[in-house]
């Protein structure tokens, strides 16, 4: 956890980004970023074009990519089919 609490967009474009910029990465491969029945990270998703709101909000997924594509980072989503939740 970050905090006492999970990382939020905004810290992991605060934190993460720079840290993968510095380590010579030029890619980060983001997870879980679709909104998910269970609220601590899991990968069923539920609605798939909305932003994990435990996250953040769609403004601050934006600022993520755009901060990362500043820093000449590319961004990946993975999103599994196979594990969407079936309510």
């Amino acid at each position: 956890s970050f905090e006492g609490r999970g990382m939020t967009f905004i810290d992991f474009a605060d934190v993460i980004l720079p840290q993968a910029k510095n380590s010579g990465y030029n890619a980060v491969l983001l997870t879980a970023v679709v909104e998910h029945a269970k609220a601590g990270g899991g990968c069923e998703a539920t609605s798939f074009f909305a932003p994990a709101s435990c996250c953040g909000t769609p403004e601050d997924l934006k600022a993520l990519v755009d901060h990362a594509h500043g820093l000449g980072l590319l961004v990946f989503f993975a999103l599994n089919h196979s594990h969407c939740s079936a309510n």
